[in-house]
């Protein structure tokens, strides 16, 4: 299994498990603690990895990247004090209101999937409410995919990639403001 398919594997567990913090929009803090745990599952056991909430350690150091000071993603999964398997790095979002939010954690993606030491190997921005679950993937400092999926019965629906932005948008899928330009089509599903 991909380390891509382990996410959405652990996604789909969030919702079917914890469906109810998605409906009461629990804290993101909350979403990414149970993601984690399902990560863990999927990652810690199989290939001794850690996942981690809100790390912010490089050695005895706090994280820095060129961009920031200091600064901490919210989910990673890696081995902890070496650099040798940064796996991936998460920024969840599960409430559309901040636009200076979403855009610090593009640049904190993009610089994490880059930056030496971080390089994490894939990134991905989720917005994640109780009826859509959008991913923006993230290689090498860039944006290599997009997926939005509407939410059914705790299933995931990929979206008619037709759909343009401001369809998506109209039907809650708030990355397709930041990810999708003004005249593009749904996803690179």
């Amino acid at each position: 299994m991909t380390d891509e398919e382990k996410l959405l594997k652990a996604l789909k567990k969030l919702y079917k498990e914890d469906g109810e913090l998605l409906k009461i929009e629990a804290s993101e803090r909350s979403i990414a603690f149970r993601l984690g745990i399902y990560l863990d599952e999927l990652f810690g056991n199989e290939e001794d990895l850690s996942v981690d909430c809100e790390y912010n350690r490089k050695g005895d150091k706090p994280k820095a990247l060129v961009m920031k000071r200091y600064t901490y993603p919210d989910l990673i999964v890696h081995k902890r004090e070496i650099h040798k398997d940064n796996r991936m790095v998460l920024e969840i979002k599960s409430k559309a209101k901040y636009d200076v939010g979403f855009k610090h954690d593009e640049e904190k993606l993009k610089a994490f999937t880059k930056e030496k030491p971080y390089k994490y190997k894939i990134g991905a921005h989720i917005f994640i409410t109780s009826t859509v679950c959008d991913i923006a993937w993230y290689k090498d400092g860039k944006v290599k995919k997009r997926d939005f999926y509407t939410i059914n019965d705790n299933e995931f629906v990929p979206v008619d990639r037709h759909l343009t932005k401001r369809d998506l948008r109209k039907a809650g899928h708030y990355l397709a403001k930041f990810y999708l330009p003004k005249s593009s089509r749904g996803a690179d599903q």
